[in-house]
């Protein structure tokens, strides 16, 4: 499974894990907070919303957005996609 297809899977097992269901059916952007450095902006939407087209994922990193990636490619700044990743692996455990 390459980095994104990863990234991608552990971002829906958290969001699942956190009840997060039906997000398309709600207005704007779906925000993931991984923890206190990382969030994940979703948008579920047909439109462009807050500068994030359809189906695009926002990471940020203590406010700063580092990267854009969806199920199949993406982009992250420096190793912040290993870091996204041992984030979202943390989160996962930490969550009930």
């Amino acid at each position: 499974m390459t980095e994104d297809k990863v990234v991608f899977d552990l971002m829906v097992k958290l969001s699942l894990k956190r009840g997060l269901r039906d997000i398309g059916k709600k207005p704007g952007l779906t925000e993931l907070k991984v923890d206190d450095q990382w969030t994940l902006k979703i948008n579920p939407h047909k439109e462009t919303i807050d500068g994030i087209e359809q189906g695009l994922v926002r990471a940020i990193f203590e406010g700063l957005p580092v990267g854009l990636f969806t199920l199949t490619a993406g982009s992250m700044i420096g190793d912040g996609e290993d870091r996204l990743i041992e984030a979202l692996e943390k989160a996962l455990e930490a969550t009930p």
